[in-house]
């Protein structure tokens, strides 16, 4: 083979994969028509992009290969990363020296996590072992909560993170959500980790909940709280009806 063949071979294979990628799903037919080659070479070449893990073969063509736990967590992570931080920096403001801390899971969390090797003589109680491992290089008292793992959010859950979380007493309690509105309240996705937030709420003299603009009028699976349960809420955007529901009840919003 010449190797400008070989270069047409590579690029008609990033071709196909974008083209999949973009359809979510294509047949061979269709592919061999498309990209005016034989079926025999559009088999080929979708044999050689499944090795590179970039697609799945099927019956008669090939489907966008779905995302895994890992890339799905790193998409979420960068995800309006700048305003996470910036949330996260305000957070810090809040936090004494001396203070035990419950860190909930989540990407604006870890963010602040990250922050933390400014104060001194913390306690930490999570049960996202993210955080346990970001802030594990501050000497900190960390206790991390027993339980399940759930290898794909690297979280403890069950009957026994519960039952040990009921044990402790925080001086705050910073509060990630999946989403939130004014007449749903704050939710998760996750039945599991609903009542491990609600205990969360529970221990904590204070709750201060971090979440960005991406969460604002989404609904979860099922409600944890409710903006009366919040104490502080550090945001990126502003609506006057949850800064009311707060104020009514002592409560204050800020934005970043």
């Amino acid at each position: 083979m010449e190797s400008d063949d070989i270069l047409f071979a590579e690029e008609r294979k990033d071709k196909i994969k974008e083209y999949i990628n973009n359809k979510n799903k294509a047949t061979v037919n269709e592919l061999s028509d498309y990209f005016k080659v034989s079926i025999a070479t559009i088999r080929n070449d979708l044999k050689d992009l499944e090795m590179l893990g970039v697609l799945t073969r099927t019956h008669g063509g090939a489907i966008k290969k779905a995302k895994s736990s890992q890339e799905l967590m790193l998409e979420l992570r960068n995800d309006n990363i700048i305003a996470k931080k910036n949330i996260a920096n305000k957070a810090l403001n809040f936090i004494d020296d001396g203070d035990t801390l419950i860190l909930d899971s989540g990407t604006t969390i870890h963010e602040l996590a990250k922050l933390l090797g400014s104060k001194k003589d913390l306690t930490i109680i999570t049960n996202d072992m993210t955080c346990a491992t970001i802030v594990e290089p501050y000497g900190f008292n960390i206790v991390m909560l027993g339980g399940i793992v759930d290898n794909n959010f690297h979280w403890t859950i069950g009957e026994y993170t519960c039952k040990m979380l009921k044990d402790f007493s925080a001086d705050k309690l910073f509060l990630s959500a999946g989403g939130f509105s004014v007449d749903k309240g704050i939710s998760i996705g996750t039945l599991y980790l609903a009542h491990i937030k609600e205990l969360m709420i529970k221990c904590s003299a204070q709750t201060i909940l971090l979440a960005d603009r991406s969460k604002f009028e989404k609904y979860r699976l099922i409600k944890f709280a409710d903006f009366s349960d919040i104490d502080i809420f550090i945001t990126d955007f502003f609506d006057q009806n949850i800064k009311n529901i707060l104020e009514d009840n002592g409560g204050e919003v800020i934005v970043v």
